[in-house]
């Protein structure tokens, strides 16, 4: 982790995750993010963040030998929490969707599911994140436009033209990752709600890239080879991880930064710990959640949603952090 300077300041982890800028008052040491004082309350008293270490977000500024030791033992902790994560099933509802391409769960606990007929037609969507509590974007790839939407109105508010297909879409500090395609070639863009393109991820794979995130400066994404990949917006591969996987889709992530994967082929869902090196399987195929494709979480309270290919089920889970 790089040294910050005194002044510089650090952003709250967990509302990072929520799309929301807050100044930090403390570090967690397991954790390995910083914590705003309303977060840092909620941290003391949820069981999977009760016992971890924090220290003063000036202690952890002035000693960066100590901050370096620390960063060593938050790994260490990671990997031991993926061990520790188990799932239950709450509900499984019936719908009938025609083929969702994508969903996300929204601020205030409902979930958007984007219906996707025929995306070789104009029209057809295939992505959609969300912004703020108010406003959500969904993707358009033969449209080659991304549109912004308002929840209590119901209207488009802008529309950002764009030079290539377009798939999946994240947004993360006030910028949209966007996957662009065209001719085999894909490309992470990192743009501004204007259309501005800020950053620009070469992806030297000629698979076909659907599903991705963007949080934290990193840009976590899904290839149908059996391979997730982790780049930070300079365009460097932090980690990749392909073991045992056999078609992932679908992805999210924790605010503890672990990775949550849709596996379309073996029909499980598995999570891979934040720095790629360790994984567990969640679901399994034996748990008669068939034909998995898209993953959705709630930060609030650890829940999360599953739906199939065919848009024939929603099951709903809760995670627990034992």
């Amino acid at each position: 982790m790089k040294a910050m300077a005194s002044g510089t300041p650090i952003q709250c982890g967990a509302c990072l995750g929520r799309n929301v800028k807050s100044n930090t008052d403390i570090w967690c040491i397991n954790c390995a993010e910083g914590l705003c004082s309303a977060c840092s309350k909620h941290h003391r008293t949820s069981k999977p963040s009760r016992d971890h270490k924090t220290i003063n977000i000036d202690t952890y500024r002035n000693n960066l030998s100590t901050r370096t030791k620390y960063d060593k033992q938050s790994f260490d902790c990671l990997s031991h929490s993926i061990n520790n994560i188990a799932v239950n099933i709450e509900l499984k509802e019936r719908i009938s969707i025609y083929c969702i391409s994508d969903m996300i769960c929204l601020m205030d606990g409902r979930v958007v599911v984007v219906e996707s007929f025929e995306l070789s037609k104009s029209g057809e969507a295939f992505s959609v994140t969300q912004i703020d509590q108010y406003t959500f974007a969904i993707s358009y790839p033969n449209e080659k436009s991304i549109k912004i939407y308002n929840l209590k109105n119901k209207t488009v508010t802008k529309v950002i033209k764009l030079d290539k297909a377009c798939h999946g879409i994240s947004f993360s500090n006030h910028s949209l990752a966007v996957n662009l395609y065209f001719n085999d070639n894909d490309e992470i863009c990192i743009i501004d709600l204007e259309g501005n393109t800020l950053k620009s991820i070469e992806v030297p794979i000629d698979k076909y890239l659907e599903y991705l995130v963007y949080c934290n400066d990193r840009v976590i994404f899904s290839v149908f080879d059996k391979t997730v990949y982790c780049y930070d917006v300079s365009g460097k591969q932090i980690w990749e991880y392909q073991n045992d996987l056999r078609g992932p889709r679908g992805l999210c992530t924790d605010t503890y930064g672990n990775v949550f994967v849709i596996d379309y082929m073996s029909d499980r869902m598995i999570v891979i710990s934040k720095n790629g090196k360790h994984c567990k399987v969640l679901i399994s195929e034996e748990d008669e959640l068939d034909n998995k494709k898209c993953i959705c979480l709630n930060q609030s309270d650890s829940s999360g949603f599953i739906c199939d290919i065919a848009g024939t089920y929603l099951a709903k889970f809760n995670l627990c952090y034992e």
